[in-house]
């Protein structure tokens, strides 16, 4: 049994920690009786590490000093008298923005679809022609169709292949009953145009789509005679303004006497002496003229072929096939063509002589192509001379 005092030892003991607490010798009891301890429990120090350095010791390496602050020096009061506000910028006018034109979409041209046969429409002419005068402005044409069959006629629309030529319905649509007719109106502007004019008039229907021509012969104006110039220079002068204005020229009245006549029923090398020489081989070439055997390019037979068949709108170049204007079959077209490719780059220098004067009393004309190999060609000449026609 332990005594009160000892048990009052043993706990201060026990709660008390170890590093601060010192070991007390074992408590004596009055009886002479020597308990003996018992050891508590290893209690772990939790606490950090004694710093090496004492309350309020500097941290700082000896020797150290810190900087002096520098003082803050307050400016003096400005005496610079007060400078007035800058003047607000004068705005510019700005220009209001420049409308963009709004271009409509071109207006497609709806066909209509054909519920009678094209029979229920009789025309009075699918080709209308006129002569005009020198100074007329304008061509007028007149088509007339009328309806025979037992249902209404709905014309949808008309138009043509050009600007300068204007058709006219009654109405837009115009509907023409059973047994009633009416015009078309056509009206062709002349200006800056000369030779044989030709433009299409396309009428849409209920009968389906139909196409008429409107033709117009303009007379072609000769030049004014050059001062000083001899007849025959003053000749081809004027046959290549006509030739300019319409490159068709040669090929009709007195020109065809010898852009024409000498050529019927010619084929290859007798075709080119007779119809090209003329003008691509003359003494007298004209500048605007081609030499064809001088031509620094290639020329399959594509090439010569297209000049051949619809010539060279712009120039004095003219159609020479018939379904162009011309005169030339197929046949004779593809004698010449193949007369170009094969055996014309062989040929040496080929020359068309020009008319000579005759004494007074002899009319007759003639004119001579010279070519290599022994072929020559002898044609009447008229007032159409080289470099005239192409």
């Amino acid at each position: 049994m332990f005594s009160h005092l000892g048990l009052v030892s043993v706990i201060a003991v026990l709660a008390a920690p170890a590093a601060a607490q010192p070991l007390l010798p074992p408590p004596v009891a009055t009886n002479g009786t020597r308990y003996v301890p018992i050891n508590p429990p290893h209690v772990v120090n939790t606490r950090p590490p004694a710093s090496p350095f004492s309350p309020g010791q500097s941290l700082l390496p000896a020797g150290f000093s810190a900087p002096v602050p520098r003082p803050t020096i307050t400016p003096p009061p400005s005496t610079v008298l007060d400078q007035p506000a800058p003047l607000a910028p004068t705005p510019t006018a700005v220009p209001p923005p420049t409308a963009i034109p709004v271009i409509p979409p071109p207006v497609s041209v709806v066909q209509m679809t054909p519920t009678l046969p094209p029979e229920s429409i009789k025309w009075d002419a699918e080709t209308k022609e006129t002569d005009a005068t020198n100074g007329q402005p304008q061509a007028q044409f007149t088509f007339w169709l009328t309806n025979v069959c037992k249902a209404d006629v709905l014309v949808n629309s008309v138009r043509t292949s050009c600007g300068c030529t204007v058709a006219k319905l009654p109405s837009t649509p115009w509907r023409i009953e059973p047994g009633s007719n009416g015009p078309i109106e056509v009206s062709m502007n002349l200006a800056g145009k000369s030779g044989t004019v030709v433009k299409s008039v396309t009428v849409d229907s209920n009968t389906g789509i139909k196409n008429l021509l409107v033709k117009a012969n303009i007379p072609v104006h000769a030049p004014p005679p050059l001062a000083g110039a001899s007849g025959a220079q003053m000749d081809r002068m004027r046959n290549m303004q006509l030739s300019l204005q319409d490159r068709q020229a040669p090929l009709r009245g007195d020109c065809a006497k010898c852009h024409v006549e000498p050529a019927v029923d010619k084929m290859g090398k007798e075709l080119y002496a007779a119809a090209c020489s003329i003008c691509h081989n003359a003494e007298h070439r004209a500048t605007s003229v081609p030499d064809l055997q001088a031509l620094n390019k290639p020329t399959p037979p594509e090439y010569w072929r297209q000049f051949i068949l619809i010539g060279k709108p712009g120039s004095m170049m003219p159609a020479y096939a018939k379904e162009h204007g011309g005169f030339l079959s197929q046949t004779q077209v593809n004698s010449l063509v193949d007369y170009l490719v094969q055996d014309f780059p062989k040929e040496g220098k080929i020359v068309y002589h020009e008319p000579t004067a005759k004494p007074v009393g002899q009319t007759n004309h003639s004119a001579s192509v010279t070519l290599p190999r022994g072929t020559t060609a002898a044609s009447p000449v008229s007032a159409f001379p080289s470099g005239g026609a192409k």
